[in-house]
Parts: structure tokens; C-alpha cells; sequence
């Protein structure tokens, strides 16, 4: 099936493998199916409008609405609802259906949704079961992190986003039980590796691309099992060890090699798109899945469609940021820990049968209802019995699918953050006037005051971590880039020293950016191979002149 989209006016296909999915999703309610229709916007617009309902860098100074005491948050001082800490949000001193409202199905449902948001208490950021890392968001089980993002299960992290159950790794981007990694990108089991992109099992190396295996690796790439390499060269341990310590300690030989690398990334074949034990997939870094379309950074995945940041499900369609166990979830945002039958949620885990709600934990049968701890059978933080909810909910979807609402996420104006907040102007950045065209809220900007003993630029601080003193924990350092000041926290620094790195001259949030331009969109064009002529899709757009081999020619080039 064809259909155009009806926010870009882009054509767009609905497979029949998504019919069949969308049929199996219908929720039964009071004994009668309630039938999803086929989406209304194409797959990047529907995950854009997800987007627009996600805060993950954006942080304000504010109080808890509840205590008083000063907290940071992903919401501002002025936002429209209340804003808890975590003491305050988990706590028994306030009860979310108390908040409740009463039902009214013959009502548009995102009005009503809209007056209980604007009442109930919000969590400060999104994450739970955490010590110790009170400033990182969307996260869930981490242990002294700091401004970590996306993350579970991870120990003494800083300034990552996507880091699962790893420990000591910096600024690092999607990394999978890494230990002791920094700017890494997309690597699973590394061991003391800096600055990598997409390389798994590698240990003691850096400036290294495609990689598996091996160890003692500088500046290279497509490399299985090799050990004492440099630029894809074996050179006996002692020429290792010495050109090693010269680009750690001389940036003019850093930069030498850095340039070299790039050349001889260009001459290397590139693999179209990147996958791992995948069968019958389409998209990119795609592991151990099959029978899956259009998915980007997945992980033991099968028959799901148009996921993104998904791990441990099947028989989904549209998510983003879920990490299972999992199944049968549509259209929705942040799931994790055992989320099932669930559509049009966001920040909801775990959780069963929930539909529209938002920052749910540990409930089922839900409609419409936000902040719930463990409850069943609730229409807009009111409690029913079971027979209530059911023929509530059934009047609910007819209503709404009179008026077009049913099987539509939340219109993107509804969202609790200003559009510059948020991930969608990440991923389609707009200007304030646009926004705001188009019926979005918009947070004007100032930096932030720092009390410090000093401000510092940052090209005047040396390369050679051994000149750099505690006293660097006092001053601001003014990033080479944006302008913007950054401090250090004692962790980083002793993470630096350990590592012998340079202190980073940037800014977070402008290496967090820099990190993502390392991959490609997520988007696939279709191009010959480089080898044997074979079209492919690829995230690589067809003006660009890196050398592409399909599947089967690159993992024979590389053998």
C-alpha cells in the first residue's frame, strides 16, 4: 500500500507484513477488537514526532516542586506542571490519582490529556534504580555516572550516551560491555580503546575503524584478529610501543597519523552497512536480528519494523529507545524491562497493555494516564474494575477514531518541552521563527554563569595531560569550537590521567554532536558495489566517494 504523508507530502509504502502486525496489535476490549489503521506519516516523520517528546541534553537549575531543595532537571523553572527529585517522585507523600480526572469519551482525548499533564507531578529526569548518578537521564541501574544519557547498567561512566553495562568508559557513543573506552563509537567488548568506531573484542588500542579481535592496533581498520599494527602494517612490539607514546605525547605526530588514517580510510573498502549474525534485515548497525526493516542500532531483534535504539524485541513496529524483553509495542518511545502490548507510550517501564500513557512504571491496562506506580485498569489517573475500563476505553476508540485520533501518536505541540529542547530539532533543526510557526514552544537560551576561580581557552591548555595540575578543576574551560564553558569533574580527570589523554578541548554537548556525525543517517539509498557491480542499500548518500563493497565482497576482502 501507497500512501503520502501527511506532514512532509513524501510517498511512503505500508507493507503487507505491517498490515498483519497492525491487525495483531488491535486491542480486545469488552470483548470487541479495536482495529489500528495504517499510519498517516511517513516512517522519519512519525519518529520525528516521537523525538519531539524526548529531553535527553537540555538541563535546567530549578527546585523540587514538592521539597524545596535545588535540583537539576530536563525541565525548566517555568514549566506548565510539577517537577519532583527523585526522593520526592518515588516517595509515598504523594499519590498521582489524586490527580485523576473524569472520563469523557465523547471529548477530543488529547485535550484531556493535555489538562491531567499540566497537573501531575513529573519525574526530574527519567531514570530509576540508580546511586549515585543523580545527573544522568533516561537511565536505569547506574552506579557513579555523571551526565550520561540512554544508558543502563553502566559504573563509573561520564558524558555518554547509550553505554550498557560498561565501566570506566568517556565519551563514548552507543557502547556495549565496554571497560576503559573513550570516543568510542558503536563497539561492543572493548578493553582500553580510544577513539573507535564500530570494532568489537578489541583491546589495548587506538584510532581504529571495523575492527574485531586483536589487540595492540593504531590507526586501523578492517582488521580480524591482527595485533601490533599500525595503519594496517605489522611492526615489531618495540616500533609499536615508540610511535605510540610519540602520538600521545607530540600533537604535530598525531595529526601526521590522523591524516594518513583518513587517507587510508578512503582507499579501504567500506561495508555498505553494518551488521552482525543479521538475516533478512534492512538499515544499519544490526546485530544478531532477523526479519527486521528499516532498523538502526539493534540488537537480538525479530520481525520489527522501523525501530531505532531497540534491543530484545519482536513483532514491533515504530519504536525508539526500547530495550526489552519486549513484544508487540507500536509506535511509542522509552520501554524497557519487560514492555509488552503497549502503543503510543513514552517513558514506560515495564509495563503491559498500556495505551497513551506516559511515565507509567510497573503498570497495565492503563489509558491515558501519566506517573502511575504499579496500577490496573486506570482511565486518566482514575481507578475502575475491569468491566469499567474495558467499555471506557472501547467508547474512548470509537470517539477518537471518528475524529481521526485513534492510531495517531501525540501531535508534536502537545510535547512537555520546547522544541529546541528536544530530540527532533536534533534531527530536524529548526529556527525559532519556523518553530513557532508551525505551533511549537521555543526556550530562548543563555549560558550558564559558572563560579570559578578562572576561565581558561581551551588551545591554551597543553596536550600532555602530565602538565595539567588539580588546579584545572577550579577554572572553566572555553571550548575552541563554540565558545561555550565546561568544567571537569575529579573523575574525568583522573580518567584522563589514567589514559594519558588530553583534556578534551570541547565542549560536552559539541562532542556529543561531533560523535553522532561520525555515522551516517538514518536513511538507506540504493547503489552498485564497488566489487562485483550488485545493488545494495546503503546509509551512504550517492555523492559520496568512499569506496562501498556489498556484504559478501567486503567479508571476503577482509578474510
Amino acid at each position: 500500500m501507497e500512501r503520502t504523508c501527511s506532514a512532509c507530502g513524501q510517498a511512503f509504502v505500508i507493507t503487507q507484513k505491517d498490515l498483519d502486525l497492525l491487525q495483531r496489535l488491535a486491542p480486545v476490549l469488552a470483548g470487541r477488537t479495536h482495529p489500528i489503521p495504517p499510519p498517516t506519516h511517513c516512517p522519519a516523520c512519525r519518529q520525528l514526532r516521537r523525538l519531539a517528546f524526548r529531553n535527553e541534553r537540555t538541563y535546567y537549575r530549578r527546585k523540587c516542586s514538592l521539597s524545596g531543595e535545588s535540583i537539576l532537571s530536563m525541565y525548566p523553572e517555568d514549566a506548565p506542571f510539577p517537577v519532583y527529585s527523585a526522593e520526592s517522585w518515588w516517595s509515598d507523600k504523594w499519590d498521582p490519582l489524586s490527580y485523576g480526572i473524569d472520563a469523557h469519551p465523547e471529548e477530543p482525548f488529547f485535550s484531556q490529556f493535555s489538562a491531567l499533564q499540566a497537573r501531575v507531578p513529573r519525574l526530574y529526569f527519567s531514570s530509576a534504580n540508580s546511586e549515585n548518578s543523580e545527573y544522568c537521564n533516561h537511565c536505569e541501574g547506574m552506579k557513579n555516572c555523571y551526565l550520561v544519557v540512554g544508558s543502563i547498567g553502566s559504573e563509573e561512566c561520564y558524558h555518554g550516551t547509550r553505554v550498557f553495562y560498561s565501566k570506566n568508559c568517556v565519551d563514548c557513543h552507543f557502547v556495549d560491555h565496554c571497560e576503559l573506552c573513550y570516543e568510542c563509537v558503536n563497539c561492543d567488548g572493548c578493553y582500553n580503546v580510544t577513539h573507535a568506531f564500530q570494532c568489537a573484542d578489541v583491546h589495548d588500542a587506538q584510532w581504529i575503524r571495523h575492527c574485531r579481535g586483536g589487540s595492540n592496533l593504531l590507526f586501523c581498520t578492517n582488521l580480524r584478529q591482527a595485533q601490533h599494527q599500525i595503519l594496517n602494517k605489522p611492526v615489531d612490539p618495540a616500533e609499536f610501543q615508540r610511535i605510540r607514546t610519540a602520538v600521545r605525547e607530540k600533537e604535530d605526530v598525531r595529526r601526521e597519523y590522523e591524516q594518513r588514517f583518513q587517507e587510508l580510510i578512503l582507499r579501504s573498502p567500506q561495508p555498505a552497512t553494518v551488521s552482525h549474525l543479521a538475516e533478512n534485515c534492512t538499515g544499519n548497525f544490526i546485530s544478531e536480528s532477523r526479519n527486521c526493516s528499516h532498523v538502526f542500532d539493534v540488537k537480538e531483534l525479530e520481525d520489527v519494523s522501523n525501530a531505532y535504539d531497540a534491543y530484545k524485541l519482536r513483532d514491533c513496529m515504530d519504536v525508539f529507545s526500547f530495550y526489552g524483553p519486549g513484544e508487540l509495542c507500536y509506535d511509542s518511545y522509552s520501554g524497557a524491562l519487560a514492555i509488552n502490548r503497549c502503543l503510543f507510550i513514552r517513558d514506560c517501564w515495564p509495563g503491559d497493555a498500556l495505551l497513551y500513557c506516559d511515565h507509567c512504571f510497573g503498570s497495565r491496562d492503563c489509558f491515558g494516564c501519566i506517573g502511575l506506580r504499579k496500577k490496573q485498569y486506570c482511565i486518566l489517573n482514575k481507578q475502575y474494575t475491569k468491566d469499567e475500563y474495558e467499555s471506557l476505553v472501547s467508547q474512548y476508540i470509537d470517539a477518537m477514531s471518528a475524529r481521526g485520533e485513534w492510531g495517531e501518536y501525540f501531535p508534536m505541540k502537545t510535547s512537555p518541552f520546547p522544541y529546541n529542547d528536544s530530540m527532533a530539532n536534533e534531527e530536524a533543526p529548526l529556527v525559532h521563527e519556523e518553530a513557532l510557526k508551525r505551533g511549537y514552544r521555543w526556550a530562548e537560551k543563555h549560558d550558564a554563569q559558572l563560579a570559578v576561580a578562572r576561565e581558561v581557552p581551551a588551545s591554551e591548555l597543553p596536550s600532555d595531560i602530565r602538565r595539567i595540575d588539580d588546579a584545572i578543576l577550579d577554572w572553566a574551560i572555553r571550548c575552541e569550537a563554540t565558545g561555550k564553558l565546561f568544567k571537569l569533574i575529579p573523575q574525568e580527570l583522573a580518567f584522563y590521567r589514567r589514559m594519558q589523554l588530553s583534556v578534551p578541548r570541547l565542549h560536552p554537548n559539541e562532542r556529543h554532536r561531533r560523535r553522532k556525525l561520525l555515522k551516517n543517517p538514518r536513511h538507506l539509498w540504493e547503489r552498485p558495489c564497488a566489487n562485483c557491480g550488485e545493488r545494495m542499500l546503503t546509509t551512504y548518500a550517492t555523492e559520496r566517494s568512499e569506496t562501498l563493497y556489498c556484504e559478501k565482497c567486503y567479508l571476503k576482502e577482509i578474510s
